[in-house]
């Protein structure tokens, strides 16, 4: 049975309070943890991951601790983004380094994404440990070639940054699910592009929203326009959907379904 994307985001919500609501004594240490869960989040990463593992037959339930890692993962890599960006706003919230100080911010970061390995590892499966760790690596090379070619870069280079930075973890979502199916590797290989296609048209679509709505362009050349931000965001979306139609037949409809949602997303 395949969830609604509503039903998913609780269920993947309910997973992510349970593992980190009881891991310290103190109370004002849990509520650091929770804080950047309880301002909501799209969770399309690993809504991502449980649509591939259905798509292949796997089971949703043997999925869901990878699901709420990934989310982990995805939730720290935004805790230092936003120290780094120096951001004042998370969610029309306070971002967590504002509201708890920097330290605790980066403390808490730490924390996600170790969280997140240890919960991956239970499945006794290095190639899953490898695909989240490799995604990792990838995001933080993005990270750091975004500070280095901030409003310099070119078209070539921002779009490597998209690549590297969100593509990656996408690109580790499908293909986790995929694993978890029990799939080929030519098929989690076939995934895992998908996935870093969906990614880089999922970022692209952040940024014209960020350009059109008036939320800043700082990960955007001012040589890079609105019409081509929109334009490769969809070709990349629907390079997506074709391969996962070609690979995956009709199995494919709920992640090309997700992918529209990508691409066309108001928000």
């Amino acid at each position: 049975m395949h969830l609604p994307e509503a039903e998913a985001r609780a269920i993947i919500d309910a997973k992510i309070y349970e593992e980190i609501s009881e891991e310290f004594d103190e109370e004002e240490l849990n509520s650091i943890v929770r804080y950047s869960f309880d301002k909501g989040g799209k969770r399309c990463r690993a809504i991502l991951l449980l649509l591939s593992t259905e798509a292949l037959a796997g089971q949703r339930e043997n999925a869901l601790n990878a699901a709420a890692a990934i989310e982990l993962i995805h939730t720290s890599s935004l805790v230092f983004d936003d120290i780094i960006d120096e951001e004042t706003s998370r969610r029309k919230s306070k971002p967590l380094h504002l509201a708890f100080g920097r330290n605790a911010a980066i403390t808490c970061g730490l924390f996600l994404a170790s969280k997140a390995v240890e919960m991956l590892s239970r499945y006794n499966n290095e190639d899953i440990v490898r695909v989240a760790a490799d995604a990792m690596v990838r995001a933080s090379q993005g990270e750091m070639l975004d500070i280095l070619s901030r409003q310099a870069g070119g078209l070539h280079q921002y779009l490597e940054v998209a690549s590297l930075k969100t593509g990656a973890l996408f690109a580790a979502s499908v293909a986790i699910g995929g694993l978890l199916a029990g799939a080929t590797r030519e098929r989690v290989e076939a995934l895992s592009e998908c996935g870093r296609l969906m990614g880089i048209a999922f970022q692209l679509r952040d940024d014209f929203l960020d350009m059109t709505q008036g939320h800043g362009r700082r990960s955007v050349s001012k040589d890079i326009t609105v019409d081509v931000v929109s334009r490769l965001s969809l070709e990349y979306t629907d390079k997506a959907k074709a391969d996962l139609a070609r690979e995956f037949g009709g199995k494919s409809g709920r992640l090309i379904e997700f992918a529209d949602y990508v691409c066309k997303r108001l928000e």
